[in-house]
């Protein structure tokens, strides 16, 4: 699997599950990711959002209707709002400055 898919696959595990991610055995990055995990706490709704969108292929607009019943609008600005919450956690914990590095 490719370096950057790993990274990434990573990223999404740490954002959905409570399972331990584990990258190249790294106990910095495995500790920096519990404090992202810690840091970002979305609810449920949220996450599923997310997967259907990175993990089932749905658009924003569908998996926006199908979670929280939103319009098109409603749904953009929520996937806006969680990118921005997922980004700025990833930014405090100093994850960014270590997935910089590898990818």
């Amino acid at each position: 699997m490719n370096e950057r898919v790993h990274i990434m696959n990573a990223i999404y595990l740490a954002i959905i599950s409570n399972n331990t991610v584990d990258i190249n055995g790294s106990y910095e990055l495995k500790s920096l990711i519990s404090k992202f995990r810690s840091a970002v706490k979305l609810n449920s709704k949220d996450k599923v959002f997310l997967k259907l969108i990175y993990q089932d292929g749905f658009s924003i607009i569908d998996a926006g209707e199908k979670t929280f019943k939103f319009n098109k609008n409603q749904s953009n600005s929520k996937h806006r709002q969680l990118k921005q919450k997922i980004m700025k956690a990833i930014n405090e914990t100093g994850l960014f400055e270590i997935l910089k590095g590898l990818v």
